[in-house]
């Protein structure tokens, strides 16, 4: 299956599914949305802007002009705004119990080992080909998003206030290919559904792989 790429993620529009995600959020009580999510957000006509640091970028989630747009004002790609749609959404309607800080492969999270195959098999492939044999440009490219050294050749980033990524490169060596892998935070799921999770790591390897 082919991993997700830079130029896969369409920009914003006013399509019906675009509407149904500020549906989603606009109706939230803000006060509690932003204290639960961990972001901070201002009122306009009644209607929450919410600040919020998306992988160490301000973004705003304006609902009552119903556009997310990043730290140069620019419009968000519509991955971007399913992720922070939902992490507000599932940050209300749980118990928020903050970042666990215990690292859990993706097949140990409830359903995850049925969830993260065919169309939702995460991007791993993607960062095996562009950086197996160059695991300083991967280094390089890691801290320049605002990520830590995690572990062996791993590092850290914090997605989203209380969602944390663990990402991993094996580089190519004479016996065995290059290879990658994304861990999640144990309490991910209360702030993002599986899918949700899956967005992350491919908006991740999205940025990972930009240019």
């Amino acid at each position: 299956m082919k991993d997700i790429g830079v130029n896969d993620i369409p920009a914003l529009d006013d399509k019906p599914q675009t509407m149904a995600l500020w549906d989603d959020i606009s109706g939230l009580p803000p006060e509690e949305t932003a204290r639960k999510s961990g972001v901070s957000h201002v009122l306009i006509e009644g209607k929450a802007v919410y600040e919020i640091p998306f992988f160490s970028e301000p973004y705003k989630a304006d609902c009552l002009k119903k556009r997310l747009t990043d730290a140069s004002g620019s419009p968000a790609t519509f991955q971007e705004l399913v992720c922070v749609s939902a992490y507000l959404k599932n940050s209300f309607e749980g118990p928020s119990p903050g970042l666990a800080g215990v690292e859990t492969s993706p097949r140990e999270l409830p359903s995850g080992s049925f969830f993260f195959q065919g169309p939702h098999v995460l991007p791993t492939r993607s960062l095996a080909t562009k950086f197996g044999e160059d695991p300083g440009a991967f280094e390089k490219k890691a801290l320049s998003l605002g990520a830590e050294p995690h572990g062996k050749n791993g590092f850290k980033i914090k997605a989203l206030p209380h969602a944390l990524l663990y990402f991993y490169l094996d580089p190519k060596d004479p016996e065995f290919d290059a290879d990658a892998r994304f861990n999640f935070d144990a309490n991910i799921l209360h702030y993002l559904p599986l899918d949700g999770a899956w967005g992350l790591a491919n908006e991740l390897t999205v940025r990972l792989l930009k240019d």
